[in-house]
């Protein structure tokens, strides 16, 4: 991965946390989200953000769970052969249930990223939408979360920075198990936005 695709890629996240961030500041003059369901929240920032598609689940499936659509054909151009292989944690060797699969609304922005929305505060983000891959945590999906002061943050961001880095849901190219790379988007935002860790 060469310092252009990094800074790419950091840049394309600090857009769209930023662009995030103040629809929740937005919609939390009206709204309590921290209380409020998925699909209220959905429903609250839709006029703070800019998107072009809301989509609902209500089965328990990682396949189906972030901006899915059965009836599309085509994105970014290409025909879809196959949605996409699975959602992984960091190191690619473990797929996510937990906790894409609870996503029970989300929502495609302008830009074709995908936002997911789980049932404890939980906000996934892919940053280019779930048919274009890695499909990868630390890659092009991270992980935030609702506050009580009804603002997102980073998953980890109160947790030491061993933790962040090495602990069970760290953020380090050497970890490659089952929920590896869950505090990546803390790590970039404690380093400045920099990708320190592939």
């Amino acid at each position: 991965m060469t310092n252009y695709q990094k800074t790419r890629d950091v840049n394309i996240l600090k857009k769209q946390y930023s662009e995030l961030s103040q629809a929740f500041r937005s919609a939390s003059q009206e709204f309590d989200l921290y209380s409020s369901t998925p699909k209220e929240i959905v429903e609250a920032i839709k006029p703070h953000i800019k998107w072009s598609g809301t989509f609902e689940n209500t089965q328990y499936d990682a396949g189906k769970a972030m901006c899915y659509n059965p009836n599309r054909k085509y994105w970014g151009g290409r025909k879809i052969k196959n949605r996409y292989g699975t959602y992984m944690w960091q190191g690619g060797k473990c797929g996510i249930s937990n906790p894409i699969a609870e996503v029970s609304a989300s929502m495609e922005l302008h830009n074709g990223a995908c936002v997911g929305f789980g049932p404890r505060h939980e906000i996934i983000l892919d940053t280019n939408g779930s048919y274009t891959l890695p499909n990868t945590v630390g890659k092009d999906v991270f992980v935030f979360e609702i506050n009580n002061k009804n603002g997102i943050e980073p998953k980890g961001k109160n947790l030491s920075d061993r933790v962040v880095k090495n602990g069970a849901n760290g953020c380090n190219k050497t970890l490659n198990n089952c929920g590896a790379g869950m505090y990546c988007a803390a790590r970039i935002m404690r380093e400045g936005w920099q990708i320190n860790y592939y």
